[in-house]
């Protein structure tokens, strides 16, 4: 791919207009990305960046005066399949993005790469920072960020790694955005996997590689820890990518000097902190029923804040009293959202970016100003969705056939109170290492719009619930996982919500699988069946991994045997009733496209109605407003076709 994608346009005008409710069908609503994104504020606190939407997965860089936001700047434009993944300002006239992209390797598989790209805040003296032309070998040459603070204005810290002779070695640079000259701080090392900074400009922990003598990664990941500048290298701790066991760093906050991170207690991830300069691990927070993962920092100086913690909703408990309150002061000022969160913070901590959000509302930023106690709206996040009403979730529970009782979200048409005898979805989400949470979400949120009641079970193998809760994982477990997917439909049904012959499943990535698996499953349950990038599987898809590193990796997690060939929907495909849409991008890295032609050509030998809805170019997330429009119409209308074939029978 040449360096025409990289160009800037300093007077691109790209204007945000919502055209009214009524000249504009669900799909466009729903589908179009968000008109902002990746909001960052400047150091001194009187500048913005943010990027909005261009044509296909392209991105358009805006500039702005938080005191005049709808006076915007653009001033990077970056086109399509390429995207703006995300952008920190470097000091207060220079901003540095992350580029992403998709490459295809000589087996026809893809991986997402990215690139850094820097520019000056009135769209001048752009530089793509290393990389050059796309490596054959995977991330290499491409610069990773570790650090604003490279100790001069302009000047990052990034890990870059170089292939030698046999090894991928990974070192630390401190490159200056403006020249793109770099140099060495960090000497490239065969067993290094990456590092950490503590917000300050100094590497302070390393995590090691360690492999088989057939070069497969184990589980477990040594960290190392420098306590002092010139001090060398010491062990800190291990992790298990598998087990989750031990403890993993997350944050390193220079400032109080010390490692928080994650750590088991009682079978629930609870937060704690270790002294860089030695000691051991102190408690920060833990909660009874549910894992604590989310550390929260405000700045780029790596200052833990808080952590957040996923109940039946998301709440924040702050480590600072002060700053405490003030979170409890913008959110009494914000009564109708149940979310509020602090994103960002200027140099000095006076100017606060905040993100208020709620089920029906997709989200607003703010400017809180600490001084004045002003606080100012500044953009929507979804322009397009303006003036919609949407529907409301809760929390509800379930149980499942072994007496377990199944959290979920619910969400309802606008206007329902009082759900009887509709048509519904049940939706299980992706991971399978991940779980579902109260808030906005656009594909829950069209379905409803169109008159579905929809159901989003964390079921048991999802994340954040614990050791317990987490069995095996979802694939190991997938009998459990799936037959509490199963309940969750059945329920819907015995409750009276759901009108049973108006039954569907739609989810993506694993939830696809987790689609397919339960239909095959339950033949007589669901009368359609919409999976998104599923697996469908899982023995070609563990084999696909053999000449990665990370093979021992996958085949621990996916375990071994008939029960990976017990839990393929590709291999019963005579067992489904339903008709199935099965969409996906070409270009997938996370689940390759031959997982869904597997799935077609069993389903066309099974004689099995279905359709495939594929899309050149795309990646695991579909992101792009055109294809996911599409993914809309067409699965909302393939969902109506199978209920009205179903009543014709």
């Amino acid at each position: 791919m040449g360096r025409g994608n990289w160009i800037t346009v300093a007077a691109l005008a790209l204007t945000m207009c919502t055209a009214a409710w009524a000249d504009i069908d669900a799909a466009q609503v729903f589908g179009t990305r968000p008109s902002v994104a990746a909001l960052a504020l400047s150091p001194d606190g009187h500048r913005l960046a943010y990027v909005s939407p261009d044509p296909g997965r392209g991105g358009v860089l805006f500039v702005a005066d938080p005191d005049v936001p709808a006076k915007s700047l653009p001033i990077l434009r970056i086109l399509s399949p390429e995207a703006i993944d995300r952008c920190d300002w470097v000091d207060l006239a220079r901003i540095l993005c992350r580029i992403t992209g998709l490459r295809s390797h000589l087996d026809g598989q893809t991986e997402p790469y990215h690139r850094l790209v820097a520019v000056d805040a009135d769209g001048t003296n752009l530089q793509l920072l290393g990389g050059g032309e796309l490596s054959l070998f995977s991330h290499v040459g491409e610069p990773n960020l570790i650090d604003l603070h490279g100790g001069a204005p302009g000047v990052v810290l990034v890990e870059r790694a170089s292939k030698k002779y046999n090894t991928i070695d990974v070192g630390v640079e401190r490159l200056d955005t403006r020249t793109g000259e770099s140099v060495g701080v960090e000497p490239p090392s065969p067993d290094a996997g990456g590092y950490m900074s503590d917000g300050n400009g100094r590497v302070v922990l390393k995590a090691t590689r360690r492999q088989t003598r057939l070069g497969y990664d184990r589980p477990y990941v040594p960290f190392f820890v420098r306590r002092t500048s010139n001090a060398k290298w010491e062990p800190l701790c291990e992790w298990d990518v598998v087990t989750h066991d031990g403890f993993l760093p997350v944050v390193v906050d220079g400032g109080a000097n010390r490692v928080y991170g994650l750590q088991k207690l009682n079978g629930r991830l609870a937060v704690y902190a270790r002294p860089i300069g030695g000691g051991p691990p102190e408690l920060v927070r833990a909660d009874e029923n549910v894992d604590v993962e989310d550390i929260i920092t405000l700045d780029s100086a790596n200052t833990v804040i808080g952590v957040s913690i996923s109940r039946d909703y998301r709440d924040t408990e702050y480590l600072d009293p002060t700053l405490g309150e003030v979170a409890a002061s913008i959110r009494r000022a914000l009564p109708g959202y149940r979310g509020v969160q602090l994103t960002d913070a200027s140099g000095d901590g006076k100017r606060l970016l905040v993100f208020a959000h709620s089920d029906a509302d997709p989200g607003v930023y703010f400017m809180y100003d600490r001084e004045s106690h002003r606080l100012q709206t500044l953009y929507v996040v979804r322009s397009a969705l303006e003036g919609v009403t949407l529907g409301v979730v809760k929390p509800v529970r379930y149980p499942a056939a072994d007496g377990t009782s199944i959290p979920a979200y619910l969400t309802l048409p606008p206007g329902v109170t009082d759900p009887k005898g509709l048509p519904a979805l049940v939706m299980p989400h992706g991971g399978p290492a991940a779980r579902d949470e109260w808030g906005f979400d656009w594909l829950a949120q069209f379905y409803a719009h169109q008159g579905y009641a929809v159901l989003q079970p964390n079921f048991r193998g999802s994340a954040g619930y614990g050791d317990a809760w987490y069995e095996k994982n979802g694939i190991r477990s997938w009998r459990i996982a799936i037959g509490d997917v199963i309940d969750g439909g059945r329920w819907l049904v015995s409750s009276g919500v759901a009108d049973p012959a108006r039954l569907a499943i739609v989810g993506w990535s694993y939830g696809g699988y987790a689609a397919l698996q339960a239909a095959v499953t339950a033949p007589d349950l669901f009368r359609a069946v919409v999976a998104v990038a599923p697996l469908t599987d899982l023995p070609k898809f563990k084999e696909s991994f053999r000449y990665h590193s990370d093979f021992y990796i996958i085949r621990d997690y996916m375990g071994s045997g008939s029960e990976l060939s017990d839990g393929s929907p590709a291999r019963h495909a005579t067992l489904l009733r339903a008709p199935v849409l099965l969409v996906h991008g070409r270009s997938d890295g996370n689940v390759p496209f031959s997982q869904t032609e597997i799935m077609d050509k069993a389903l066309s030998a099974a004689k099995a109605p279905h359709e495939v809805l594929a899309f050149d170019g795309l990646s695991h997330q579909l992101n792009d407003s055109d294809a996911r429009m599409k993914l809309l119409r067409r699965s909302d209308a393939f969902i109506k076709q199978a209920f009205a074939a179903h009543d014709g029978k």
